[in-house]
């Protein structure tokens, strides 16, 4: 399940969990857990045709800021598991392009929540998911806590605080 979330151009992420890098259920011993800090450019490599990519999991905090702007979003779960993939295409842009080149220019962050992931592969070049890495049908609820603040001449002002499931 996916809950996505779009932005304004966004700078800097820092999130603790498992990183720095992709950790997909089946690629989870690659990553360690920590705070991590990454510029938003940096979460997806490359890639030859567009797909899902970059996801974290894991996640405990998620503390996204934008250049420029000194306003923050922290999303902190309090209960369930949680991960993430931030980029600057839509699932939808994602899925529809072929080639790289074909990706519109960003000019919105996606945010997608995850509360469970399917592991790497698909049959399509090799074999399928290993069974334990492979996503089943389940309910699955999460409880996060997403804070939005903005620095006036030093100081933190908490402008709103939601607690609810997904």
């Amino acid at each position: 399940m996916e809950r996505a979330f779009e932005f304004r151009i966004l700078g800097e992420v820092e999130w603790f969990g498992l990183g720095p890098e992709e950790s997909y259920p089946d690629m989870r011993s690659a990553a360690f857990v920590g705070r991590h800090r990454r510029q938003m450019g940096d979460l997806i490599a490359p890639q030859v045709r567009p797909q899902e990519a970059g996801h974290r999991s894991d996640v405990r905090e998620l503390v996204l800021s934008a250049p420029g702007i000194r306003e923050r979003l922290r999303i902190r779960r309090i209960e369930g598991d949680l991960g993430f993939t931030l980029r600057p295409w839509s699932p939808a842009e994602v899925t529809s392009a072929e080639h790289p080149h074909e990706l519109p220019p960003p000019s919105r962050t996606h945010l997608i929540l995850d509360l469970a992931m399917h592991g790497l592969g698909s049959r399509s070049c090799g074999p399928d998911v290993r069974p334990e890495h492979q996503l089943r049908p389940r309910p699955l609820e999460v409880t996060l806590e997403v804070v939005t603040s903005r620095v006036h001449l030093g100081e933190m002002y908490q402008r709103a605080v939601i607690r609810a499931p997904i």
